[in-house]
């Protein structure tokens, strides 16, 4: 009788087992690629972005790997963490990446062009296609990010309360991000009666208070795009903390601050303008899963959605946002973007 309890018994878990293991080879695998840690602002949005595709489908196994870029942007780590990634891949298998921003293009995904395994959905790629050869390759799609332009021009409008030109300047630091936007920026045809002057790209935070200054003297606002790459000086490894940065800049800037990513709004400054992260997310998500149930590849796509962040003090009559819509304000306190004033 013990034996044959101890035969069912063995035959039941091997019977468990198989079917388990079967269950998880048969579950299509999502690797979710994140170019930066998951303590960088816009990494834990865009995650938030693709957790609400995710939390509707539970039919994927799915699996985060950050490579950390922004904390270490030396040229041996990044080189060192793309391998790393690759063999990530290999091990986990996944039908699907979903790669997040410029790096895991150019150290990771990029080597993956029409590979027939894997496919791969790109987002909040500030590059161009053509860049990563993902024009030529049959089994990657995703969404660009771009600058929200048109939100920002329309909100020029309304603060300068004019249809003469306005002149504006974009201050930022010298990393490969910024400089694409950059590029975007300058190449943009629709500024309507807004004036692009040349930008102010710096690396030492005393280039940036210059940089600041000059700025104030030439243009009517000041956009910023990002401040996380500035240096104390020159050759140094050691970063100014960005929150620092944005105080410097709000205390001494004569001129608005309309920040272009979310991040500079919650590093201080008291309006921002920003490419939505949480739409990044869900489109590269919802791709991924579309692929999966359809072997379908979507066509490309990029932003249409913006954020906006603001102080409660700067739309108080007088302060430098004060003609904006209560529009606005709702929208940021419906995004969870709107600072409320420090009670004295």
């Amino acid at each position: 009788m013990i034996k044959l309890r101890l035969l069912f018994v063995g035959l039941f878990v091997l019977g468990s087992t198989y079917f388990l293991v079967k269950e998880s080879i048969s579950t299509p695998r999502i690797l979710v690629l994140q170019s930066y840690g998951s303590d960088y602002s816009w990494t834990h949005d865009v995650d938030v972005g693709i957790k609400r595709i995710f939390e509707k489908d539970r039919s994927v196994a799915v699996r985060w790997h950050y490579m950390d870029t922004k904390n270490h942007p030396e040229k041996h780590y990044l080189e060192k963490i793309g391998i790393v990634s690759k063999r990530v891949i290999d091990q986990f298998k996944p039908s699907v990446i979903i790669a997040v921003d410029d790096d895991a293009q150019e150290y990771v995904t990029k080597y993956y062009n029409n590979d027939p395994k894997i496919k791969v959905v790109f987002a909040g790629v500030n590059g161009t296609r053509e860049q990563y050869g993902f024009d030529k390759a049959s089994n990657i799609t995703g969404i660009l990010e771009r600058l929200p332009v048109e939100g920002i021009i329309d909100s020029l409008q309304l603060l300068a309360g004019t249809t003469n030109s306005i002149k504006i300047v974009h201050v930022s630091d010298e990393s490969t991000t910024v400089k694409l936007d950059d590029k975007f920026l300058h190449a943009y045809k629709g500024w309507k009666n807004v004036a692009m002057l040349p930008s102010q790209l710096v690396s030492t935070f005393d280039d940036w208070k210059v940089a600041i200054k000059k700025a104030c003297e030439d243009a009517d606002y000041i956009v910023i795009s990002n401040c996380r790459k500035i240096y104390d000086v020159k050759g140094s490894e050691k970063k100014v903390p960005p929150k620092e940065i944005m105080a410097w800049t709000m205390a001494n800037a004569s001129k608005p601050i309309i920040g272009m990513n979310g991040f500079v709004f919650e590093d201080g400054a008291h309006l921002a303008i920003a490419t939505s992260p949480y739409e990044q997310g869900e489109i590269a998500a919802q791709f991924a899963l579309d692929i999966i149930k359809t072997g379908i590849i979507p066509s490309h796509t990029q932003t249409k959605q913006f954020i906006v962040g603001i102080d409660e003090e700067s739309i108080a009559p007088g302060g430098e946002f004060f003609r904006l819509p209560k529009t606005y304000v709702a929208y940021a306190l419906y995004s969870g973007k709107f600072r409320k004033k420090e009670k004295q």
